[in-house]
């Protein structure tokens, strides 16, 4: 079995500009210039860098990104 892509979801009202998650996984998040606040560049990741994906959500000190499979 294959591993399914992911769709990310993030609360930028909760996020605590701590930047955890770009440091992890610079592809799909990056931080807004003014204020520091979780920008998603891609809403869907294929499956191959799932296990990233899940170490950037786990790495969220505010708890403000989660991960679904899509489909």
């Amino acid at each position: 079995m294959t591993a399914a892509a992911l769709r990310i979801l993030t609360d930028r009202e909760r996020y605590d500009s701590s930047g955890q998650c770009a440091a992890v996984l610079p592809a799909p998040f990056d931080q807004a210039p003014a204020d520091g606040r979780v920008l998603l560049l891609r809403a869907a990741v294929p499956a191959e860098p799932a296990g990233a994906v899940r170490e950037a959500v786990e790495c969220c000190p505010a708890g403000a990104i989660t991960a679904e499979p899509v489909g």
